[in-house]
């Protein structure tokens, strides 16, 4: 190598290293920020390590061990600062922070008011003085009086400190001053226009004061500075799937996440393939669900979401296998109600054993009563298996659980089921058959299916005339008469042969009636039926 090689290359070390060196001093004062103390050890102690001789470096060391509430920690970057380099007004500081560890707040005020004449005019001296009674530790509050004091000193010599416009706002939103600390985090955008922080952690005031269009409008102008800020991308999303419920806003901001972000973590993707299920992006779900579990096999809950995807895309039998394999691998204790209605439903829709469908549906009723609706399900399920007395009491339940908000429909399925159900007598059978029939009339009188079943029903509680020749039993014949007649009322126009049977059927049995009631009638008069 030449020697003007070596020279231009010593040169170009002198220039860059400080630029560098800032950049990772700086990195510690982000991770300050964000409230991550062990990260803000671990870069300032590289730093420390790389310079020995940086003041500011050492005492923001202790304070992010202070914050941390390592008391041990802090006093040995007091010392390293005083044992590298304990000249001008940061030794005072570190002096005075190394008292106010031994509770000598006397002491530690002198030694302030030292480093208060020494550095006079020393923005960032006054700001780390500031940040001695930030911080204190979770166990500890701060003395924002003081820490606010000595950061507005800092601030009035230089209005333009990006650090000291940051530690207001951290200190102002630690206060739970929102809007000083928003005015402050804005003054630091302007300083670095093109750092998303400010914008995000503005944003993140906006939030807290559930000031939500502000917050959106921040994290937005932190992502467009960035396209690749993974905080921005990650609150703006998480906004938009727990608080406004905007789940196709959500999914565009997950995949930017997911596909841009800096520092995308297994909590992110799980939260895309959450927004693709609720979007309907079935084949996007599984694909996404997959790609969570390859990474990280042990979220096993992920296995249920991947087995609801399969169910809504149709792959039925994938569908069972992973949540049958899901119900083996899963705490009980972490089982959802939403898992046992799934699997039940896999189950049917795969041939499976509809009696343990019905099982598992029963299980996420009991677990979850506010599901009580599934009983029409559970009674469908037994009507098709003609377990018809199982069935109208399935019916029953959802029907306790509607209220007022009962239609006809429902009713039509209790009389039906209790019309077929053979555990009770026949009176007592097709009198609870008739009553539920007869409601169904009452709510649809225009609809020729309630007056049907009702004259059915009704027809198999009279009398059998032929086996009892009273005059009792003729005098209580008569009961489906009411509604046959208005069977043949309401279909008068109908021309479906069915309905002409049942017609036909009617129109007989009043003939009888009329005969056994002995009121004569010509076949004429039957004729306005026909």
């Amino acid at each position: 190598m030449t020697n003007l090689l070596k020279r231009t290359l010593f040169l170009l070390a002198v220039v860059y290293a400080p630029q560098l060196f800032a950049q990772s001093y700086q990195d510690g004062m982000t991770a300050m920020q964000y409230a991550k103390w062990d990260d803000a050890v671990n870069i300032f102690t590289s730093v420390t390590k790389a310079d020995p001789q940086n003041q500011d470096a050492w005492l923001s060391l202790g304070a992010a061990y202070m914050a941390k509430g390592d008391k041990t920690g802090a006093k040995a970057a007091c010392d390293g600062l005083l044992q590298n380099n304990s000249g001008g007004a940061r030794g005072f500081i570190a002096n005075a922070r190394v008292k106010m560890m031994q509770n000598d707040m006397a002491e530690a005020d002198k030694q302030l008011d030292k480093a208060t004449r020494a550095g006079k005019k020393d923005a960032v001296a006054f700001r780390h003085m500031g940040e001695s009674f930030l911080y204190v530790g979770e166990k500890e509050k701060p003395n924002f009086t003081r820490a606010l004091d000595y950061l507005k000193k800092s601030y009035n010599i230089n209005s333009k400190d990006f650090n000291t416009l940051m530690t207001l706002g951290f200190a102002y939103k630690l206060q739970g001053n929102g809007g000083d600390a928003a005015q402050y985090y804005e003054f630091a955008s302007l300083q670095q226009p093109k750092n998303p922080m400010p914008y995000y952690l503005t944003g993140r005031v906006y939030y807290i004061a559930k000031l939500m269009p502000k917050a959106v409008e921040y994290y937005d102008r932190a992502i467009a500075v960035d396209p690749t800020y993974d905080r921005a991308l990650r609150a703006k999303a998480e906004y938009l799937y727990f608080d406004s419920k905007d789940y196709e806003e959500a999914v565009k901001t997950y995949r930017n996440l997911v596909n841009k972000g800096a520092n995308v973590t297994i909590d992110d993707q799980m939260g895309y393939a959450n927004t693709l299920f609720l979007t309907r992006d079935y084949p996007g779900c599984i694909q996404q669900v997959e790609k969570v579990i390859s990474i990280d096999p042990t979220k096993t809950y992920l296995r249920r979401l991947l087995g609801y995807c399969y169910f809504e895309n149709g792959e039925y039998q994938k569908g069972l296998d992973v949540m049958n394999d899901y119900f083996e691998k899963v705490s009980p204790d972490k089982i959802l109600p939403s898992d046992y209605l799934y699997l039940a439903n896999l189950k049917i829709q795969t041939g499976g054993d509809t009696l343990n469908a019905i099982e598992n549906l029963h299980t996420m009723i009991e677990m979850d009563p506010t599901r009580w609706s599934t009983y029409k399900t559970i009674g469908d399920l037994h009507y098709k298996m003609k377990d018809y007395c199982s069935a109208n009491k399935a019916y029953r339940m959802r029907l306790d659980s509607l209220g007022d908000e009962t239609t006809a429909t429902d009713y039509y399925y209790i009389g039906l089921t209790r019309y077929y159900c053979t555990e009770d007598s026949d009176s007592i059978r097709y009198s609870k058959a008739l009553a539920a029939f007869a409601k169904v009339a009452e709510m649809a009188p225009t609809s020729a299916t309630g007056w049907e079943w009702a004259s059915k029903a009704a027809s198999k509680l009279e009398p059998d005339l032929q086996a009892d020749t009273t005059q009792a039993a003729a005098d209580a014949f008569g009961v489906a008469h009411p509604y046959f007649e208005k069977y043949l009322e309401v279909t008068v126009d109908e021309t479906k042969q069915s309905v002409i049977d049942n017609r036909i059927d009617a129109m007989e049995y009043l003939c009888y009636y009329y005969f056994v009631k002995e009121q004569q009638q010509s076949p004429g008069n039957y004729r306005r039926f026909a």
